[in-house]
């Protein structure tokens, strides 16, 4: 029971392994290690413990859930997942569930994962148990303000500053988009893309280089754009670079790359950060200056990434859970998941539906239950816009988008955003006057695109409207579109590698009717015409 002058016992750890390698250890030599002064010894003897009943009432009895060092408590709670599931197991993991609840457990690197793999164990027992409490106690008509799981929206002025529990309005000076007159190309840097714009701890964030080109020469095509990206906050410190745009930036254009060298090896950039707060993002342009430009000084730019702590210890859990589930259960248990979660408060109801949405595998394409098809089709509509976007994503792995085109009254015309060359893949397609028509349009960009139609000989009159946006504080939130007559369809900004479904009626009047992407900036090469006949 004794201690060094660090308050460790090294001895009686390796005594215990060395006990527990020969098959000799005994309950009593177990009772003595779980009150050694020592956590690293008390921690050791829960290592050691055959994954019984009799362990389970040990621990119990013992209220080792609740010991003071928190990685005592940690494996404490991991052999509980591992021993056989009781009553009285599942309510005292709830019970230390509830009173992480509202603490700083919930910053906790491995507690919070630790409660997600209690509620897989056994086959999913312990989240069907709470699953049922949880509807009992919290029915769905119960007022709660929805969870912002990931805030997609990038901000228009990328900038953000924190304060008290999340980021501020956006602070960061806005990079003029005037083209200057010039003999040589000017190259800057108008906007540093982050997607989730302020993700939460853990989860990981694309990330992109808006770079346009304001002088009145356009760099050629072949020449590499070269920059570095460092991001550092919290202790932590990435550097990367790129230089795989190789094909032109022409006067005035601006294009977004999202893609870094390693050597040989190219891939996407993004970051993920276990810490919450703060990670400053630094760029620049062409640090060895490769080309010539007209204005070498304004080729740096900062941003800042917020990383968000989790907000709810029950929320987060049954997000992790659910997401771990969705990874080996069919798809009927997926949708009676989904359906337990709709008699949930709006919060835990959204944590469940991202963890399913994210969960599942999209190359797993089972058949769907008719009985099924209705609720789907109801929850799509009635979700957050970040997990409406994820069930759109997981109802194409099922095939339901694909029932649901045939109507033979309903014109399907398929579109794709191409990849870091800031444009449509069809410059133009046809439709049928007053017919119902449905645009699917994919982005596997790095960035986010819209797709706005409007009247004839509108597009520079919408497409200027959507610049004056970048400044103004709703741009974001109403997806850069304008509030303008002109405009006779449109659809919110799509995060890269989603899609999305837009349906209208074609207009009655035969015509060339415009569509761009108002996304400020985009509109002068990201457009083409929709040709009503």
């Amino acid at each position: 029971q004794s201690v060094d002058e660090i308050g460790i016992n090294p001895g009686a750890i390796h005594a215990l392994w060395t006990l527990h390698g020969l098959g000799a250890i005994e309950n009593e030599t177990i009772a003595s290690a779980l009150k050694h002064p020592c956590a690293a010894v008390r921690k050791t003897s829960v290592q050691v413990m055959p994954t019984n009943a009799e362990t389970a009432s040990t621990l119990l009895q013992m209220n080792m859930l609740n010991d003071d060092d928190p990685l005592v408590a940690l494996n404490t709670l991991l052999v509980l997942t591992e021993v056989p599931s009781t009553p009285i197991v599942q309510q005292a993991i709830l019970a230390r569930m509830e009173k992480a609840t509202g603490t700083d457990e919930i910053n906790d690197r491995w507690m919070p994962e630790a409660f997600a793999v209690a509620m897989n164990a056994n086959g999913g027992q312990l989240m069907k148990t709470y699953l049922k409490k949880i509807s009992m106690n919290s029915p769905a008509t119960q007022p709660a303000a929805p969870m912002n799981h990931d805030m997609h929206r990038q901000p228009a002025n990328p900038e953000a500053k924190s304060g008290g529990g999340g980021p501020s309005a956006p602070a960061a000076p806005v990079v003029t988009m005037a083209v200057v007159s010039s003999t040589q190309p000017d190259l800057v840097v108008s906007a540093v893309n982050t997607d989730p714009a302020s993700p939460e701890v853990r989860q990981y964030s694309r990330l992109s280089v808006s770079v346009m080109n304001k002088g009145g020469v356009a760099v050629p095509e072949g020449t590499p754009v070269p920059f570095t990206v460092r991001i550092e906050g919290n202790s932590q410190k990435i550097d990367m670079v790129s230089y795989t745009h190789k094909t032109g930036i022409k006067s005035g254009e601006t294009v977004t790359i999202g893609r870094s060298n390693n050597g040989p090896w190219t891939g996407d950039m993004g970051v993920s950060f276990e810490q919450a707060g703060n990670y400053k993002i630094s760029v620049v342009l062409d640090p060895a200056n490769t080309i010539a430009e007209a204005d070498k000084k304004n080729n740096t730019f900062t941003h800042t990434l917020t990383y968000r702590a989790p907000q709810n210890m029950s929320a987060y859990v049954l997000e992790r859970s659910s997401r771990r589930y969705a990874s080996a259960a069919p798809e009927d248990s997926e949708v009676a998941l989904l359906r337990q979660a709709q008699t949930l408060d709006a919060v835990r109801n959204a944590a469940i539906v991202k963890g399913v949405s994210e969960g599942w595998n999209l190359k797993n394409k089972p058949p769907v239950r008719e009985g099924d098809k209705a609720f789907l089709a109801t929850l799509s509509s009635s979700v957050t816009p970040d997990n409406k976007d994820r069930l759109a994503r997981l109802y194409e792995a099922w095939g339901l988008n694909k029932a649901d085109a045939v109507d033979p009254n309903v014109e399907v015309i398929r579109l794709k955003t191409v990849r870091e060359e800031m444009r449509f893949d069809k410059k133009e397609f046809t439709v049928t006057a007053g017919k119902t028509i449905e645009l699917v349009i994919e982005n596997p960009d790095a960035m986010q695109h819209n797709l706005v139609i409007g009247a004839p000989k509108s597009m520079e009159m919408i497409g200027k409207a959507a610049d004056k946006m970048i400044t103004a504080k709703d741009g974001a939130e109403k997806n850069y579109v304008p509030t303008m007559p002109q405009i006779l369809a449109a659809t919110p900004l799509i995060n890269p590698d989603q899609s999305y479904r837009l349906r209208f009626t074609a207009p009655s009047t035969p015509g060339d009717y415009p569509y761009i992407c108002t996304f400020p900036g985009h509109w002068r090469i990201m457009n083409g015409v929709m040709k009503v006949k």
